[in-house]
């Protein structure tokens, strides 16, 4: 869930992107130019792939058994989405890789919401 402070700085990058797109319109350009831009798009990258990394150590994949609750085997696909929607709204830095969940089988929800049951509870 995006707080109003995430909304406005998402708003803020989408106008700034906006106007230097069109400043880039008017702008004639020099292979310098173009070699500067690339290597600005490059620290870019790198630092966007640093600030992943940082949120994925907070998060580390672990290596489950397998084996499913039997509560959990016992809840229907509507139930386990709704699970899952509890889960990521306790911990937002939660992720998987299906958001939607609708074209996974009865098993893979089971069991994508017995990891993410497992790793939460590791963290609180």
């Amino acid at each position: 869930m995006m707080t109003k402070s995430d909304r406005d700085l998402r708003t803020f990058e989408a106008l700034q992107i906006a106007l230097a797109t069109e400043d880039a319109k008017q702008m004639s350009t020099t292979p310098e130019i173009e070699r500067q831009v690339e290597a600005l798009y490059a620290a870019g990258r790198r630092r966007m792939a640093q600030v992943r990394y940082a949120e994925n150590a907070l998060w580390p994949v672990k290596i489950v058994s397998g084996e499913i609750r039997p509560e959990i085997l016992s809840m229907g696909p509507t139930a386990v989405r709704a699970k899952l929607g509890e889960l990521r709204g306790k911990h937002p830095q939660l992720q998987h890789a299906h958001r939607e969940c609708e074209t996974l089988s009865d098993h893979d929800l089971r069991s994508m919401l017995e990891d993410a049951i497992r790793i939460t509870e590791s963290k609180e």
